[in-house]
């Protein structure tokens, strides 16, 4: 019989196996447990942007006003793929911006005190749809500062940058 070795197995494999056989031969079973067995399945489709980067701009803000600052745009999509069906089920979501101080809580930064924000709202307008393959869709996006977050705000220019996750 051949050595080990010339039959394509090296010595340090043997070995490794043989320690894994006695430590799985010394287990015992002590009880039951279960395990979640969970799957994703991917769209047939795949989506990307037409139009970024997209800006938000809420223009100048006067601190006297009682009246909530807005401001849209929109962002454009196109979604392709393979697969019988002519459409594409696709979902957005916006991040949370460079200066959230929690979940869903945004804020812009003062560009030269850096230690003043202002918070905002953000929107997008569907946030998910089915839309048909290869052709141009648009996006909705809105948002609102209230007055209560710029009647006390240090003047000056502010911003911040919100990633959006567009699926699939």
């Amino acid at each position: 019989m051949e050595p080990l070795e010339r039959r394509g197995a090296s010595r340090a494999s043997w070995i490794a196996a043989a320690v894994l056989l006695s430590a799985f031969g010394t287990c015992h079973a002590a009880g039951t447990g279960q395990l979640v067995v969970s799957a994703t399945v991917l769209s047939k489709g795949s989506c990307h942007f037409r139009s970024t980067p997209a800006t938000l701009a809420f223009g100048t803000i006067n601190p006297a006003s009682t009246v909530a600052a807005t401001a849209a745009t929109s962002v454009v999509v196109r979604c392709s793929g393979s697969g019988n069906s002519s459409t594409v089920t696709y979902s957005l979501a916006a991040g949370n911006g460079l200066y959230s101080p929690g979940a869903g809580l945004r804020r812009m930064r003062h560009a030269t005190v850096t230690t003043a924000y202002m918070a905002y709202t953000l929107s997008l307008s569907p946030a998910g749809a089915t839309i048909p393959k290869g052709q141009d869709f648009t996006i909705g996006v809105s948002g609102t500062v209230a007055p209560t977050d710029f009647q006390d705000a240090a003047s000056g220019a502010y911003s911040d940058r919100v990633v959006l996750d567009l699926n699939p």
